[in-house]
């Protein structure tokens, strides 16, 4: 098969039409959540964990955020496209591989924080139980930053506190 640039034939041999890919420009397709989007922009750094190489993150950058949402979803969602830096000359990576994205959006350094698991709601007041004189101590407390996992405490704790559950 002849083609106007290099690639990999991915089409069944039995078809009439070929597909051609060049491996050297594969990308990782993902899919943002409306209130996940927003953090994001074009040109931002972020490391892709595909599930068949999870030891082995890769750095990139999004290059590009769709405008318009992806129908059929269940959810309000939209697709961007990000390019990782490594080349794949000698094809490690495959169309179809899946994985996850990470970005860092905001970023703090010299902060108390606390696994999310500890932290209590009781009125719309967030607290934790604090280890004091031998007995748990109900501790209101204010918090910032957060992941998926870590909250930052800004008021009522300090350092050498002991939290339990």
């Amino acid at each position: 098969v002849d083609s106007p640039y290099a690639g990999v034939n991915i089409s069944l041999p039995t078809q009439a039409e070929f597909e051609i890919v060049n491996p050297k420009t594969v990308y990782f397709s993902a899919l943002a959540d409306q209130t996940e989007v927003i953090k994001l922009q074009e040109d931002m750094l972020g490391e892709l964990s595909l599930d068949s190489y999870p030891d082995n993150p890769l750095k990139g950058s999004i290059k590009n955020i769709a405008f318009t949402p992806k129908t059929g979803e269940s959810g309000t969602v939209y697709k961007i496209k990000f390019i990782f830096d490594d080349n794949n000359d000698i094809y490690k990576y495959k169309l179809g591989m899946t994985g996850d994205l990470s970005f860092v959006t905001n970023k703090k350094e010299n902060v108390l924080y606390l696994p999310i698991k500890f932290i209590k709601n009781e009125k719309d007041k967030k607290y934790v139980n604090l280890w004091k004189n031998k007995e748990k101590e109900k501790i209101y407390i204010e918090t910032g930053l957060e992941t998926d996992n870590l909250i930052e405490i800004t008021k009522g704790l300090s350092e050498n506190d002991t939290i339990v559950d």
